[in-house]
């Protein structure tokens, strides 16, 4: 079964599958009323060939720009301009963790 690219979002084009360790950071957002969201996941990022290139340099800012250039003309209001920094914020901490050391790379 093709999976989509956890990155881009590219449909079917996933080839790359990167295991996190058990023990990897837990992103959240919190807002000035101490309200706050966790973004755990599963420990498990789906990549297509061109996002996984980008993971394998450790180049964050790459991958918001590749993610950016695919999902904003679908969905401007959450990646486009006026969708202002905060996503980026948040997916630059869960991007970064996927390239930490002691993340496992596989073929899927």
């Amino acid at each position: 079964m093709l999976k989509d690219c956890d990155f881009c979002n590219l449909a079917g084009t996933a080839r790359w599958q990167y295991v996190l360790p058990e023990e990897r950071p837990v992103v959240g957002l919190a807002n000035e009323d101490g309200h706050v969201i966790v973004l755990d996941d599963d420990g498990l990022w789906n990549a297509c060939i061109g996002c996984s290139l980008i993971v394998d340099r450790g180049d964050v800012a790459g991958l918001i720009q590749r993610v950016e250039r695919h999902l904003a003309p679908a969905f401007p209001d959450m990646f486009g301009p006026q969708a202002g920094e905060t996503w980026k914020a948040m997916m630059t901490v869960r991007y970064a963790a996927v390239m930490l050391p002691g993340t496992q790379k596989r073929r899927i």
